[in-house]
């Protein structure tokens, strides 16, 4: 039952944003009612004027206060509190939402499914699909479906299962080995070679996009999977091994694949918001690898560092905190990857990092334009990339697997590095 606004009242935040909303959906709820918005510094106001309706401070991401503005009127309070209510807090049928991600050189040919919360399958035999299907081309489209809360607003079940989707895809890219990725959220174009005669290249500036004829976001239930065949599942032992690929290859799984979700989901939140940091720079590294090596390289040691954890050490003579990163560093590869068995080894993966990210040398192939395996110090720099994005991989999903489990069976399930 609405509460009559009196124009006195200046303290809405327990009234507009109950507790269980999540992050972001107030303000799109606000934003969608009252037409625009404007921010300045930590305050967000309602509608984009001077004379505005509601103010949201902020302490840092916290949501800490709402008050009435000059513009706010007893009709609005009573209109927003079921709207929020109705749109926000009512348990709304859960949707199936299908997004495309895409696969490096490595195409998506079956299904593989996580209990009811979602399940990946090919693009269907009308899709566009790469004419180069024995080359390893970079992005192999498959489709995401998964299960998310839904809601009476459009704008709020497309903000929930925007979430859930970064979510899934950092998981994916870190367990499977196809590197997937989400498309852009962004529009961009680039200049591109037009298909047609080699001999007459014809180049044109083209938007990035992918899509298919009847295709939509929202369905009613999983896509049916009886048709398709399964996903091959694989050794986890061998599956992260560095390896070639011959071209004619196809996605496979790990066969712990259900347990590494599993894993995750039974983290405490901010646990999993720790792992997802990692998995964001693990991807990030992979993203930027053709623009910089040496970037590429920070990323991958950044991403065991989100792992690392904060320190309560604190130095006896001036009181700061003591980091110790490059130590912590070491014993974290010590406890997560233990194949690498000497401390140096572990110490120069760091300094390598330090070196890079202080600015006192960049790998050669950001220096000069040509491909590493050219000569010796290029072709060691690339390999250590390689190297180093294992010694990542491995790191984030047994530093998983160890969570929530005693010493006898951490032993047993920890990947080596091959």
């Amino acid at each position: 039952m609405c509460v009559e606004h009196s124009p006195g009242e200046t303290d809405l935040l327990g009234a507009l944003k109950p507790q269980g909303v999540a992050r972001g959906e107030l303000e799109l709820l606000l934003r969608d009612y009252f037409g625009s918005a404007s921010l300045q510094g930590d305050e967000l106001t309602y509608p984009n004027d001077s004379n505005y309706a509601l103010k949201l401070s902020y302490d840092e991401e916290r949501l800490v206060d709402i008050v009435a503005g000059p513009a706010f009127t007893s009709e609005m309070f009573n209109a927003l509190q079921p709207r929020i209510h109705t749109a926000l807090l009512e348990d709304a049928k859960a949707v199936i939402w299908q997004v495309i991600l895409f696969s490096h050189a490595l195409p998506v040919k079956g299904w593989w499914r996580y209990k009811d919360h979602f399940q990946i399958i090919p693009v269907p035999g009308h899709a566009p699909q790469s004419p180069l299907a024995s080359l390893m081309v970079e992005d192999h489209p498959f489709i995401l479906q998964y299960s998310v809360r839904g809601s009476s607003n459009a704008a709020i079940r497309g903000l929930r299962s925007g979430a859930v989707e970064r979510r899934l895809a950092l998981l994916l890219h870190t367990f499977l080995e196809g590197a997937i990725r989400e498309k852009s959220g962004y529009a961009r174009s680039h200049w591109v070679l037009l298909p047609g005669n080699v001999h007459d290249l014809q180049v044109g500036y083209c938007q990035n996009m992918y899509t298919f004829k009847d295709f939509k976001h929202e369905l009613s239930e999983f896509s049916p999977i009886q048709q398709i065949q399964k996903i091959n599942a694989t050794d986890r032992t061998n599956y992260y091994a560095l390896r070639g690929l011959s071209g004619s290859e196809t996605l496979e799984v790990p066969e712990n694949l259900e347990n590494l979700f599993d894993r995750f989901f039974s983290l405490p939140l901010d646990a999993q918001d720790r792992f997802l940091r990692a998995c964001y720079w693990l991807r990030h590294s992979w993203e930027v690898q053709h623009v910089s090596r040496s970037a590429s390289y920070i990323a991958l040691v950044q991403a065991i560092e989100s792992l690392l954890g904060r320190t309560n050490e604190v130095c006896e003579k001036c009181g700061q905190l003591r980091h110790r990163i490059t130590k912590r560093f070491q014993q974290f590869l010590e406890s997560f990857v233990p194949e690498i068995k000497q401390s140096n080894a572990r110490e120069a993966l760091y300094k390598i990092r330090s070196g890079l990210s202080h600015g006192e040398f960049l790998f050669d192939n950001d220096r000069f334009q040509f491909f590493g395996m050219i000569e010796p110090k290029g072709a060691r720099e690339l390999s250590l990339g390689w190297q180093m994005g294992q010694v990542a991989r491995i790191a984030l999903i047994n530093w998983l697997l160890a969570q929530h489990m005693t010493c006898s069976e951490t032993k047993g399930d920890l990947l080596a590095q091959n």
